[in-house]
């Protein structure tokens, strides 16, 4: 312990007595020195994500915990491929475990023999990764309270460099059957029951790895109790990713064949990962029910991609109106002639749950498709991938890629189940880069999929009860996958499936409308009253991911990030001097946003020529009548983008700024000007930039009216 401890201390140390550390110090002085520390303490903080995080969340390793019923485990290491440093520091965090409690035994040079193993539990390990102290104990402790539990498996994060930087967090979901066959998840470092090994062979002539995945993908499929440690209890040395070889697609093929799936193993050109593209070979009939009303000209869209798209045979559409105006419904009864669809005329109160429920029953399809009337399909297999996949037994709904019209947009992969309510991740961002771990180009596993299209097979449908008709009009298909999860199925959304969806075309956008927005409230409580152990849960959304945020990312709010984090002001009652203004202190207001309790100000601005992180800076808001100007705070923000327009100016890092000034600071009648004043630390030098940028308190007041 104390060893680990002074290693840290050491390397901290070398890090704060650097070459540049000790100029400062001796040309500035002490006081210097630790500000100048201060500094580069956040910008590394703001730079690097997840190294705030870790130190935001981080736990003593050597603390002990109570385990009441202690476990044995023999720890095999299946791949020796380590270097002499790397082979070494593993050895030594597997001698210096906490966990004390059973006999554990080692196994560096295992042949297959399980019998001779004398643990409860096989822990199977590469001697590449280095473990966190606490490892084992954190697997004996999630034993203890989960004693049917047969894999256990953890998140982890990668070592970028020989400084132990860290970076690359898996934060991973809960058992997903779906995400572990488009790759193996668990990583290098997870704990088997010894009872499941005897009967498997573990053959030492092929890819230890590839031979692992392989053993895994038969051990998954007679067992469910699979768990998961939310924490990161290991570390890999960091691996550009590389595709799939060829004994991954002869693994993923051999799958099949056991499981008696059909099915096609296809590269997937963004990840050279293999993915399986599943088939029914009976083409059992799809259903294809599309609600809708008085929106002739998008539902004609949405037939015609249909008609001249799918290459499907085994389908029939059924279009329910629930009160188009009679010139609409005429157009409508038109069009569904023409694209050969069933029209069904049922004048309701708009109620998304009932249409597509009277849409069921007036269909005999073996498969159920939930279409919106603006989505337009743009390829050609897109049902015959949704029906394979559809057609697994433990298989709920199924959804697809959602991109905004003629772009590559991205507005639908999966919903995440996070505190503000289901949403979308990913959502907005270009679908020409690969996020976290492939989450918009392979298939895995969600809690919940949109409506927008959703497959389904029709006994599952009738199992759960079709869609709730008390939620009107949101959340009704995610309470439809929720009820399907609860009934032991997986949702899923393949991301070979690509469709346009030209989003609230339909219905128009609930956050626009302040009645729908209650309407919204309402239904979300709804949905948690029926389903309370999703409130705040989501099993394939791990809990130390952002929930306010549309990447992946380690949960972790920056101050400039807090919505609450207000200004603190004061009056500002000094006269401006002559010498203040200054050419050199640049200032760039970009954003101003009049929100309900303040005024959100976002911007850069630094001094030219001079040391940056010398100088506090402050927003200086001069009222027009000169009687009444506040000083406010601001937070720095890190702005790599600044850094790179102006590489020879110093330490402006955290040039950027954020400031949200709240409302009760200001006079409601009076205009502001924006200006920027900086004070150096260590001298009585102050600068002041002016900007033309005018707030007026008065445009909340309109607003809200």
């Amino acid at each position: 312990m104390f060893k680990y401890q002074f290693e840290n201390i050491k390397l901290y140390l070398s890090r704060i007595f650097s070459e540049d550390n000790i100029e400062v110090l001796r040309k500035n002085g002490l006081r210097s020195f630790l500000w100048n520390l201060s500094y580069a303490d956040e910008v590394c903080k703001q730079k690097d994500l997840y190294l705030a995080w870790r130190n935001a969340n981080r736990e003593d390793p050597y603390k002990k915990c109570r385990i009441k019923n202690p476990t044995s485990f023999s720890i095999v290491v299946y791949n020796k491929n380590a270097n002499e440093k790397q082979a070494e520091m593993f050895w030594r965090a597997l001698r210096d475990q906490v966990y004390r409690f059973k006999e554990i035994q080692y196994f560096q040079n295992f042949e297959g023999d399980w019998s001779q193993l004398l643990g409860e539990y096989i822990v199977l390990t590469d001697d590449t990764i280095l473990l966190q102290p606490n490892n084992l104990q954190c697997f004996a402790d999630y034993i203890s309270t989960h004693p049917d539990v047969d894999i256990i498996y953890c998140d982890e994060d990668s070592i970028l460099d020989d400084t132990d930087k860290r970076g690359f967090p898996f934060f991973k979901p809960d058992w997903s059957p779906d995400t572990f066959l488009s790759f193996q998840y668990f990583g290098k470092f997870l704990v088997v029951r010894k009872a499941l090994l005897h009967n498997c062979k573990f053959e030492f002539d092929r890819d230890p790895y590839v031979n692992l995945y392989e053993l895994l993908l038969i051990l998954t499929e007679h067992i469910n109790e699979i768990g998961h440690i939310d924490k990161v209890l290991f570390s890999k040395p960091y691996e550009e990713p590389v595709g799939d070889g060829k004994e991954i697609k002869e693994i993923k093929e051999r799958t099949l064949k056991r499981r008696n799936y059909n099915g096609d193993v296809t590269r997937e050109p963004n990840t050279g990962i293999y993915r399986i593209q599943y088939k029914n070979p009976n083409f059992p009939k799809v259903s294809i029910i599309i609600p809708s009303k008085d929106n002739p000209g998008i539902i004609n869209q949405c037939l015609k991609s249909i008609r001249q798209y799918t290459s499907y045979k085994n389908f029939d559409i059924i279009v329910i109106d629930n009160g188009s105006s009679s010139n609409n419904k005429i157009e409508y009864h038109l069009l569904c002639e023409k694209y050969e669809a069933k029209y069904l005329y049922y004048p309701i109160d708009f109620n998304y749950s009932k249409m597509c429920n009277i849409g069921a029953k007036s269909t005999d399809g073996e498969f159920l498709l939930f279409l919106n009337d603006d989505i337009e399909v743009i390829n050609e297999n897109w049902i015959e991938l949704l029906v394979g996949h559809a057609s697994l037994p433990y298989v709920g709904a199924v959804g697809a890629k959602l991109l905004y019209p003629n772009t590559n947009i991205i507005q639908h992969v999966g919903v995440t189940n996070l505190k503000i309510g289901p949403a979308h991740k990913l959502s907005l961002l270009q679908d020409d880069k690969n996020y976290y771990f492939g989450r918009n180009y392979l298939e895995y596993n969600y809690l919940a999929v949109t409506g927008a299209c959703l497959m389904l097979e029709r006994k599952k449908y009738n199992r759960v009860g079709g869609f709730d008709e008390n939620l009107r009009i949101r959340y009704n298909d995610v309470e439809l996958c929720f009820s399907l999860y609860e009934m032991g199925y997986y949702n899923i959304v393949r991301t070979d499936v690509v469709l346009y969806h030209h989003e609230s075309l339909s219905r128009g956008d609930d956050t626009l409308d302040n009645k729908k927005m209650l309407e919204l409230k309402c239904e979300r409580e709804k949905l948690y009253s029926k389903h309370s152990m999703f409130y705040n849960h989501d099993p394939f959304y791990n809990t130390n991911l952002v929930d306010h945020k549309t990447l992946y990312e380690p949960n972790f709010i920056y101050n400039f990030e807090e919505r609450q984090s207000f200004a603190k002001y004061r009056k500002f009652n000094r006269q401006l001097k002559p010498e203040w203004y200054n050419s050199c202190f640049k200032c760039v207001i970009e954003n101003i946003q009049y929100l309900d309790e303040c005024i959100l100000l976002e911007g850069w601005t630094f001094v030219m020529g001079a040391d940056n992180s010398a100088f506090k800076r402050n927003i200086l808001l001069l009222n027009n009548k000169m009687d009444h100007n506040i000083l406010c705070s601001l937070f720095p923000r890190y702005r790599d983008d600044v850094v790179k327009q102006f590489p020879n100016e110093k330490k402006i890092a955290l040039s950027g700024f954020v400031s949200r000034i709240p409302y009760n600071c200001l006079e409601v009648n009076a205009k502001y000007r924006i200006n920027l004043i900086a004070k150096a630390k260590f001298s009585r030098q102050v600068l002041l930039a002016e900007t033309d940028t005018i707030i007026n308190p008065n445009k909340i007041l309109h607003n809200s009216k």
